[in-house]
């Protein structure tokens, strides 16, 4: 129980600034409250738990229930996943957890899919990560939410855990962009992000077992090419021109927010100095990649290699024999060098000034402590006692531990501080412009730091030489993102370029980016669809899912299309490589379910959409085709007759990887009725006239078969399941049903 040891903290939390702590936390929502311990029970068969524990077994997910509890909410999943996390952790007697909502379902829980309780086992304080990740949103800087929590397996309290966010898709589109299925890459170690081709296979290299720059969404694709690009840029542009090239590509000023916060808190097993721990990803709407950190509980005074981190140079944190090119060719531009200046003073007088460290101190210290006391696993690893627990802000524990949190990061400014050259502060500092489109209209949305932001004036052009300026939006917005008055064109064009001009008449980006205007109509089509699919087909997984069916009407091979519900998000998903000449209709499910294949899209179709087709074109995505608004009743499909045709109509009757125009049980051109029987059928089928160049379909949209002439079927060496049979006469829909 909590005693007379933690009354100092009494009196120092009554004493605590709650102004100034305000600042660092937004809603974090209520899986992460900032002003409890929440509780999370886990009950798992004990034989599970042991040989989990016992062999270290990290990867396998073993079947779980789970339990939240809150001063808000109380709420239970039934089956998840359950396993070890870590790498060199995972030996610690505190061990650290991943539950995985969607383990054995496509589902979430409260929005997430994943859960990360961290031990923290080797920080006597349990508040390093904490206040790393807090200072770090605080700063701007897209990091995981973290909140404490209570952890009981099978009933046995087994300690004060941080229950950190999973950077996945779901952190994507809460942090970036609205759907988050931009490539989310994991870079551990050594990633130093150094050039080594322009093949994108060759950064898919392993690493104990497990890709350096690894794939986090859109695996089937598993198309590294963005990656590749970004690296090419950083690495080989003239250091001349990557002030105007990088930012094309990167968002350079979150990175130098992020660098400058690595520095000051003393992480080292981090990009700058051991080329780990970060992720990337490539922001749908910017098309620029966003560095984002995690694992920071080797900060604030840990270290493992011998270096006092309060005194290394913050213009040389990286090692000199190295490549880091990332701070390296940062550090060597005179604009980002003055930035990074700029943050680290800004940093040093602001969110990690002694006053506001020691008033999240005093708030975490406070809520955790009688949590810490019962725990039993805290001392197991380090011999960690309560009263270290007590001292960790202020003292050293010898070992690994070389400061408290408070020495050191008054160490580390005074240090950072004398080390700061003489700068030119920036009152503008963009970060990414982009054009917005909305059914003709358009605007201009910017993410702008600085006193002078909206100094900016946003401009577009039709002709990349004749600019309209526009004017930011009196609209409340948040934060530093900017918004321009919509506009509309007043005449045709087929691209509209767009750009900030600055106060001294410099402009953002150097050379103003375009998006088309105007589809180009080339010979592929969106031909079929189905928003509504109950009983008409099924997928490979026997579910009743929506689905579109494209069609060529020119080149028989297509590459490099996309597929989106959203026209201001057009890489949604990315189709795999057409072949028209083996499967003429190919279908793509809208399941929301890419784990189920490469013809499985990551987002649904609802009644009242529109399906827009894409390909890049000279740098900027292009649109090809796209649906009428998609109204439609159950099992009714929207289709173009003829096939590719500009005329749409509803059907009862869908023919989904068919020829469009034709009917379930069909009439043949010379008005003869033809009938396929038995259906369903389980050992053959017949058909009471001959058909005449058939090819037939599963339900994946794949050609299993394909025949001159045939008038009788062997159908016992089928799957069950439905299958779509093309002919001259017609197309029929058989449903093969095994006993």
């Amino acid at each position: 129980m909590f005693n007379l040891r933690c009354t100092w903290l009494i009196a120092l939390f009554c004493s605590f600034n709650s102004a100034a702590y305000s600042q660092y936390f937004d809603n974090l929502g209520p899986v992460y409250p900032q002003d409890e311990v929440t509780r999370i029970e886990i009950n798992i068969d004990p034989d599970s738990l042991n040989w989990m524990i016992s062999t270290l077994e990290s990867e396998h997910e073993f079947p779980a229930q789970f339990i939240f509890i809150s001063n808000t909410f109380t709420d239970t999943v039934d089956q998840v996943g359950f396993r070890l996390r870590g790498n060199t952790s995972i030996t610690a007697a505190k061990k650290s957890f991943k539950i995985s909502i969607n383990a054995f379902g496509n589902f979430k829980w409260q929005g997430l899919e994943k859960i990360n309780l961290i031990a923290q086992h080797n920080d006597p304080s349990l508040m390093r990560s904490k206040l790393c990740h807090d200072a770090y949103r605080a700063f701007g800087v897209a990091a995981a939410r973290t909140s404490y929590t209570e952890l009981y397996i099978n009933g046995e309290y087994r300690g004060l855990y941080l229950n950190a966010e999973h950077i996945d898709e779901n952190f994507a589109a809460h942090n970036f962009d609205a759907q988050g299925d931009g490539n989310l890459y994991k870079c551990t170690y050594p990633a130093d992000l150094a050039f080594i081709s322009n093949n994108p296979d060759d950064y898919k290299f392993s690493n104990w077992g497990q890709r350096t720059y690894e794939l986090q969404t859109n695996e089937l694709t598993d198309d590294y090419s963005d990656l590749a690009h970004f690296i090419d840029v950083l690495n080989n542009t003239f250091q001349g021109n990557l002030t105007c090239e990088l930012p094309n590509v990167f968002d350079v000023d979150s990175y130098l927010r992020q660098a400058a916060l690595e520095i000051l808190l003393g992480s080292w097993d981090a990009y700058i100095f051991n080329k780990n721990n970060y992720y990337l990803y490539h922001h749908q709407l910017t098309q620029q990649f966003q560095f984002m950190p995690y694992d920071l509980d080797n900060t604030l005074g840990i270290d493992w290699v011998g270096i006092d981190w309060t005194a290394r140079n913050i213009y040389g944190y990286a090692p000199s024999s190295e490549q880091r090119p990332l701070f390296k060719k940062l550090m060597l531009n005179g604009t980002f060098r003055a930035r990074f200046s700029q943050h680290i003073e800004s940093l040093c007088n602001g969110i990690l000034s002694t006053s506001a460290i020691q008033s999240q101190i005093t708030h975490w210290q406070y809520l955790i402590a009688p949590y810490v006391e019962n725990d039993p696993y805290y001392p197991l690893d380090y011999g960690f006692s309560f009263t270290d627990f007590n001292e960790a802000h202020t003292t050293a524990q010898g070992g690994h531990v070389l400061y408290g949190i408070l020495p050191f990061l008054q160490a580390r400014r005074t240090q950072a501080l004398n080390q700061l050259e003489s700068y030119s502060a920036a009152a503008i500092i963009p970060h990414y412009v982009y054009l917005e489109g909305l059914d003709g209209a358009y605007r201009l949305v910017a993410r702008i730091a600085g006193a002078d932001a909206a100094l900016t004036t946003p401009a577009y052009s039709t002709d990349n030489v004749s600019f309209t300026e526009l004017d930011w939006s009196a609209d409340p917005i948040a934060g530093d993102i900017y918004r321009s008055n919509w506009f509309t064109l007043t005449t045709a064009s087929d691209r509209i370029f767009y750009r900030l001009t600055m106060p001294n008449g410099t402009f953002y980006p150097c050379e103003a980016p375009f998006v088309w205007t105007s589809a180009h109509a080339i010979g592929i089509h969106l031909n079929e669809c189905m928003s509504s699919n109950a009983t008409i087909l099924a997928d490979e997984f026997g579910e009743y899912n929506d689905w579109v069916e494209l069609y060529s009407s020119s080149n028989p091979f297509w590459s490099g299309l996309y597929i989106t519900d959203d026209s201001t998000n057009y890489d949604r998903f990315r189709i795999p490589d057409l072949n028209f000449a083996s499967n003429p209709f190919p279908l793509i499910w809208l399941d929301d379910d890419r784990e189920q294949g490469a013809w499985h899209a990551g987002f649904k179709l609802s009644n009242s959409e529109k399906l827009y087709l894409y390909q890049i074109e000279e740098g900027s995505p292009r649109l090809l085709d796209k649906t009428d608004v998609i109204i439609l009743p159950a099992d009714a499909s929207w289709q173009r007759i003829p096939n590719g045709g500009d005329v749409t109509t509803i059907l009862a009757q869908p023919t989904p990887g068919a020829s469009n125009g034709g009917v379930s049980s069909i009439e043949n051109a010379g008005e003869q009725f033809i009938s396929v029987y038995p259906n369903p059928a389980s050992t053959s089928i017949q058909m009471t006239e001959p058909l005449h160049d058939v090819f037939l379909w599963n339900a994946a949209g794949q050609c299993v078969g394909q025949f001159q002439f045939v008038q009788s079927m062997d159908v016992r060496a089928w799957p069950s399941g439905l299958y779509l049979m093309q002919s001259r006469e017609g197309n029929f829909r058989v449903q093969i049903e095994r006993n």
